[in-house]
Parts: structure tokens; sequence; C-alpha cells
């Protein structure tokens, strides 16, 4: 609620963003990263959802798209890159709209022309995203990727062979909890 509220006082504040970046050594598929990022925005409900604040705050899922990777003209270092990589995710993301990530890919010019390298990055809005998410989203991308990899891209949405993760249970959670201390306060003095 706080970065909804945030957001909607000032969508120009940024405070909201998560800005992750891995850099990807070796021979990289675009095509299998970017059915990757598709499959991990299927099984994730709060990638597509809109958040909304009325009536009353909820997340109310849409069917918005997954974000398109950007693959960015390369730079010849790790710390162009970033730099590179940072403009191309600061623009604002809008959760009203279920536009709650983005993702871009810079390529490395290697000296030479050894080894190939790349820097792959999204901003994810903290209304869906928080620190506990980092290592699932990772280990999903990973797991997307591999699959897509080894051609089993038509498979790729269902990748780990489990239902889509569901905000549900916390909703459901959430509403109970509200609810009893609603009843716990009814009566009492505001």
């Amino acid at each position: 609620l706080v970065y909804l509220t945030r957001h909607l006082a000032d969508p120009d504040d940024r405070t909201g963003h998560c800005l992750l970046a891995w850099l990807v050594e070796g021979e990289l598929d675009v095509a299998a990263l970017e059915s990757a990022v598709a499959a991990v925005h299927d099984r994730h409900e709060s990638l597509r959802a809109a958040y909304l604040a009325d009536p009353e705050p909820m997340a109310h899922l849409v069917d918005v798209a997954a974000p398109a990777l950007r693959v960015l003209p390369g730079r010849p270092s790790t710390e162009a890159a970033t730099a590179r990589l940072r403009a191309a995710l600061g623009a604002q993301l809008d959760p009203v709209e279920g536009e709650v990530w983005r993702t871009a890919l810079v390529p490395i010019e290697t000296a030479g022309g050894t080894g190939q390298r790349a820097l792959f990055g999204c901003v994810v809005h903290h209304i869906a995203f928080d620190g506990w998410s980092e290592a699932v989203l990772a280990r999903d991308l990973a797991a997307a990727y591999e699959h897509a990899r080894c051609g089993f891209a038509a498979r790729c949405r269902d990748f780990r062979g489990v239902r889509p993760v569901s905000a549900q249970p916390t909703a459901r959670w959430s509403r109970t909890w509200k609810t009893g201390w609603m009843m716990r306060l009814r009566g009492r003095p505001s």
C-alpha cells in the first residue's frame, strides 16, 4: 500500500523500483532468455497484476504481456554496460496499469573479440517484489532459460512442473487477519 500510495501521489518517484543485474559470461541464447522472461511472467501473478487503490487496495490480474527484452547496443566495459542498463531501465513503471517490471540486455564488447559477456537486468516495482523475491526470480529465470535453451520452449511456461505462483493464499490470509482485527476493535472508541 505504501508503494502504491507513493506512486499515485508522485508518479516520478523511483524509490519503489528494485534494479537487478546479472553478468552473463559465455554464449547467450537471446531467444531462450526472451522465452524465460515470458515464462516467469506467466508463472508469477504478482508480475502480471495491476495494483489498484480504489475502492480498496488490491491486486487485480490483468492480461498484460510479458515485458519485451530490450537488446541494447554493446558497450566496451562492464561499467559502461551498467550505466547504459540503468538508463534503459530508469523510466517510470506503472503498477496501476500492470506494468510492474521491465528487462534489458547490454552486450559487453571484449578486447580482441575473445569471450562473450553481457549484462542482463530488470527493474521490478517493489509493490510486486521484495528482497526475498530476488532469489526466487533469479532461480526461476535460470530454470526457464535452461528449459528454453534445451529445446523445451513449448513447455517453458510450466518449466518446473508446478502450478503458477499465486497471490491468492496471501490475499486470503490478509483478509482473514484484517477481518479478525476489525471484529476485535468493533465498538471500541476510535
